[in-house]
């Protein structure tokens, strides 16, 4: 079937108006975060952030809506706060002892975030063990079963909450 004219023409402005389209659809579906009014929506809830600082920290709640951690529900509706225990890195309290071959590390910490238990000996590779913690204040136990008691250079302790990230070294108990 010979193609006419109009035929030509027709389907040219047919395919430069579904060009345009598709260009104006790509420009706004870029531009749509920019023109976001800020308003939370189901998608990305608010923040959890209370309405004025932590004591002990700085900055406005704004400032607090780009730490992950104030996202973490402590799942009764209240807002956690760091604690502030009386051992290192604001914990209730964190020690080291002898146990068996190796050595055992306790940690009670009662805010939300992880904490990391770092055990460096004398001669070989740093050891380290972590937990997540939601608040919880039984003590936890790490196991270093591996190293010897009589070899230790050093052992840290390494908490992550809230208002952000606290390195300490641990006593022997």
């Amino acid at each position: 079937m010979p193609e006419s004219p109009l035929m030509h023409r027709v389907l040219r402005s047919s395919g430069y108006a579904i060009t345009a389209l598709l260009v104006l659809a790509a420009v706004g579906v870029l531009l749509w975060p920019l023109m976001d009014d800020g308003a939370p929506t189901a998608a990305r809830p608010g923040p959890t952030a209370p309405a004025q600082p932590v004591p002990g920290t700085t900055g406005s709640a704004g400032d607090q809506e780009d730490n992950p951690f104030t996202a973490l529900d402590p799942g009764k509706g209240v807002t956690e706060q760091q604690p502030r225990g009386n051992g290192p890195c604001g914990t209730k309290s964190a020690y080291y002892k002898r146990a068996g071959k190796g050595i055992e590390v306790t940690v009670v910490y009662t805010g939300f975030g992880a904490v990391r238990a770092i055990v460096v000996p004398v001669n070989g590779e740093p050891a380290a063990q972590s937990y997540t913690t939601s608040g919880d204040p039984t003590p936890h136990v790490f196991k270093f079963e591996d190293v010897s008691s009589q070899a230790i250079k050093k052992v840290g302790l390494t908490v992550m909450g809230r208002t952000g990230e606290v390195e300490c070294e641990l006593q022997r108990k």
